[in-house]
């Protein structure tokens, strides 16, 4: 089941991205408890429609950041490192999402991040910026 317009590994987050986007990914290192991962997003330069991390799983959703508008500072949500956890059944696998506003603001999924639960670590504090749109 795909959750978004385009699959991706972490590593592809960059420049060029399949819809013409620019989004610069960083790990800030150990910041929070073994438990958690901290997920962050930051609107650079003219981007100031809604961007927002989705976290899907078998029961839906949740919204783990979201961002519009001009205020450039990053934001952080917090998540339980287990939200990434696959437990190998049909429908379990978790899903991080980067979604954004395209036309008419209509909220989309855009780039499902299909290897976020082998790359982001217990502990750690990600950084999302999101340059172009």
């Amino acid at each position: 089941m795909s959750y978004a317009v385009y699959n991706v590994k972490l590593e592809q987050v960059g420049q060029n991205m399949s819809d013409g986007d620019t989004i610069r990914f960083s790990d800030t290192g150990k910041a929070c408890p073994p438990d958690q991962i901290q997920i962050g997003l930051q609107l650079v330069g003219d981007v100031n429609w809604w961007k927002g991390i989705i976290l899907f799983n078998e029961e839906g959703y949740r919204t783990v950041i979201d961002l519009a508008g001009t205020n450039r500072e990053a934001r952080f949500g917090v998540m339980n490192a287990s939200d990434l956890t696959d437990d190998n059944q049909e429908g379990g696998v978790k899903h991080l999402v980067l979604s954004k506003a395209k036309a008419f603001g209509v909220h989309t999924n855009e780039y499902c991040i299909i290897n976020a639960n082998q790359k982001l670590l217990p502990g750690h504090q990600y950084l999302f910026k999101w340059e172009k749109d």
